[in-house]
């Protein structure tokens, strides 16, 4: 017998529903990147623990530009501090 649980009951670990939409969609977009919430966290760490630079930190997060880095801080609960 299987049992099947609807599509509109299904969560999303990694995108939980607390979040605002512009949120639940830049996380949609990293891990369509293939970046996890674990391995996002682990980036931070390093960086926060000055194991890596801001600017490593956007390498292995494939991040372009400064900004885009920001928001991602921003979204993880992170601060940036530049020229350290």
């Amino acid at each position: 017998m299987s049992v099947r649980v609807p599509k509109q009951d299904k969560i999303d670990p990694e995108i939980p529903n607390t979040l605002a939409p512009q949120s639940k969609e830049r996380k949609r977009k990293l891990l369509e990147r293939g970046l996890s919430n674990y391995y996002v966290g682990l980036c931070f760490e390093s960086y926060r623990e000055g194991l890596i630079s801001a600017a490593r930190l956007g390498e292995m997060l494939l991040i372009d530009g400064n900004s885009e880095l920001m928001i991602l801080a921003d979204l993880y609960g992170e601060r940036l501090k530049y020229g350290s």
